[in-house]
């Protein structure tokens, strides 16, 4: 079953098409602005999505428990929310320069994730937000995140790089995985090394080429 939206509509209310599990297509049109939480949670044919650039937000658990293994960012979206994407079935994540705000999980257990770009403007790296994400083999954090939540790359256990790319060292409340080395400006090196909870990892924080 497919499914095109109104032109009128410019806001999908909480839990819109929640469990509609005869869906597998949706055309979200060019007007909305607002994706609401749990819109197409437990949607389980639906296996991709193009997010239009009119979006700008996408609520929690918006698309938990579906099948969606292709997901098209508009270049309109500021805010992701808590577990919207958690558990689904993509490879590879291009998210848009204006985004600012990530929830809890966002991303979280995305087994086959391999990629993912968080574009320029990322404000923090929330709890648990790549939690699980074991085909994860490289990331890299916008000079814009400022902090790091706890568990946010726990069992990612093929994480082998991270680079941040901010001058401060972020605030850190994650572990990093054991297999994990950092990657930092040349100038701030020393700085990370000494931070708080950063230092624990002194030996595997290295200056980005």
């Amino acid at each position: 079953t497919s499914f095109v939206m109104p032109s009128l509509v410019t806001e999908l209310s909480a839990r819109t098409f929640e469990g509609c599990r005869k869906l597998e297509e949706i055309d979200l049109g060019d007007k909305i602005t607002a994706i609401g939480d749990s819109a197409f949670e437990s949607c389980l044919n639906l296996e991709s999505v193009r997010i239009p650039d009119t979006v700008e937000s996408i609520g929690s658990r918006a698309f938990i428990g579906t099948w969606l293994d292709e997901v098209t960012f508009g270049s309109g979206l500021r805010s992701i929310g808590a577990y919207a994407f958690a558990g689904l079935f993509f490879k590879n994540v291009d998210l848009p320069d204006g985004l600012e705000e990530m929830g809890e999980a966002a991303f979280g257990s995305c087994a086959h994730l391999e990629t993912i770009d968080l574009g320029s403007n990322l404000k923090s790296l929330p709890e648990k937000a790549l939690q699980y994400c074991g085909s994860l083999t490289t990331l890299s954090l916008p000079a814009t995140v400022s902090a790091i939540g706890a568990d946010a790359l726990s069992d990612c256990n093929t994480l082998s790089a991270l680079y941040c790319l901010r001058s401060v060292p972020p605030a850190l409340s994650a572990a990093l995985p054991a297999q994990t080395s950092v990657y930092v400006p040349q100038a701030s090196l020393e700085s990370y090394k000494a931070a708080d909870n950063w230092s624990a990892y002194a030996d595997r924080i290295f200056a980005a080429e």
